[in-house]
């Protein structure tokens, strides 16, 4: 890890994801299922049969660049 407090922000979303999904002994629940009323679903949850998880994530990727475009637009537009 690195010393510098300038990347804070590489680190809060493995962090906050690990924090919300892990149980909690004293309420018996994930954070996460308090907030949003359900369990957190994982890419390799959700795998088809006979789907590898490399597949689903391969998959999951190549969506990355569309939603970066549409959300620059929405950007634009607002």
């Amino acid at each position: 890890m690195t010393e510098t407090i300038n990347d804070w922000d590489t680190y809060i979303q493995p962090v906050l994801f690990s924090y919300q999904t892990r149980e909690f002994r004293i309420i018996g629940q994930l954070p996460f299922t308090l907030v949003y009323g359900k369990n957190p679903v994982l890419a390799m949850d959700s795998l088809s049969k006979g789907q590898e998880l490399i597949e689903r994530l391969l998959k999951i990727t190549d969506k990355v660049p569309l939603l970066q475009t549409n959300a620059r637009r929405a950007i634009k537009k607002a």
